[in-house]
């Protein structure tokens, strides 16, 4: 018969005092490596708060926040400001903020571009430039480009509901067409573009000629029940700032 012997100061036996004194060192070198972490952590906080430091002074640097702050409240008041004469047996005029579909959209895009550009003989317009001028100081440049995105009919109703609705157009998350040609009534085909993203024309920056090119997209049936999103893009630039 084997018999364990105690010791006298800790009443354990000498295999758990063994485990004892082997947990007591691994707890002292787990409360002597955080320590040393916390040590560090200070150094770690500067260099990280540094880097910040110099991001931020980098991006503000190179990267001109507050005239792009300043040039889009511009287009913000420009775009509010421009007015329209509703149709569709609506009568009144109307701004941005009352375009409710896609008929109202047609018209106040309309009356955008008309706002936007200016005559051929705008004195803002220096002489040897056919850019035009937006917001008094920002040259406009290349062109103004109408781009839709589409839906593709499907079919949604019931057997009974058919007669009445024959095709549905439904949202872009499932039914959006991102290729092929939109023919319009004249014949004309406009190709799906990828890089914009959507059924694109490109108007010039004359007054009289992108009125006009609008106006064939209005009678040509560019718009209809299946656009579901509809935007006018243009670019301006101002070397001096």
């Amino acid at each position: 018969m084997q018999h364990a012997h105690l010791d006298v100061e800790t009443g354990m036996t000498p295999a758990r005092k063994r485990w004892s004194v082997a947990v007591h060192q691994i707890s002292e070198l787990r409360a002597g490596r955080g320590i040393h972490a916390l040590e560090g952590r200070p150094w770690q906080l500067f260099v990280h708060f540094a880097f910040v430091l110099l991001l931020y002074v980098t991006v503000t640097l190179t990267i001109p926040i507050s005239q792009v702050a300043e040039a889009k409240r511009g287009v913000d008041k420009f775009a509010s400001s421009v007015t329209f004469e509703h149709g569709g047996g609506i009568e009144g005029e109307g701004n941005l903020e009352s375009v409710s579909n896609v008929y109202d959209s047609i018209l106040y895009g309309q009356a955008f571009i008309q706002e936007l550009l200016t005559n051929d003989e705008d004195v803002h317009a220096k002489p040897g430039h056919k850019s035009k001028f937006f917001l008094e100081v920002n040259r406009l440049i290349n062109s103004i480009v109408v781009v839709q995105r589409r839906v593709k009919a499907s079919d949604c109703s019931y057997p009974a509901m058919k007669p009445m609705y024959k095709q549905c157009f439904e949202s872009l998350d499932d039914h959006e067409i991102t290729s092929g040609h939109l023919v319009l009534k004249n014949g004309r085909r406009i190709p799906y573009s990828e890089r914009l993203d959507g059924f694109a024309v490109e108007l010039p920056l004359s007054q009289d000629e992108a009125l006009s090119g609008y106006q064939e997209l209005m009678e040509g049936g560019f718009w209809d029940t299946a656009t579901r999103e509809f935007n006018l893009r243009f670019a301006f630039h101002n070397s001096p700032g």
